[in-house]
């Protein structure tokens, strides 16, 4: 928007009267070994492309 108004395509800019939404706060979820092992068991059998990737970043670090 400022540079439309260094163009003169605009006289002010309309966003600088405005407050920005605060993001959400959300809790992070991870799952349990239970729930990683069945989720690299389906991948795995039903040949998902993404079952390597998807091993790697269960691997905890």
């Amino acid at each position: 928007m400022n540079h439309a108004i260094k163009l003169g395509l605009i006289g002010r800019n309309p966003c600088s009267g405005t407050t920005p939404p605060k993001p959400e706060q959300t809790e992070t979820k991870f799952y349990d070994d239970r729930q990683v092992k069945s989720l690299l068991k389906t991948a795995k059998d039903i040949e998902d492309r993404f079952y390597p990737s998807t091993t790697l970043q269960s691997i905890p670090a």
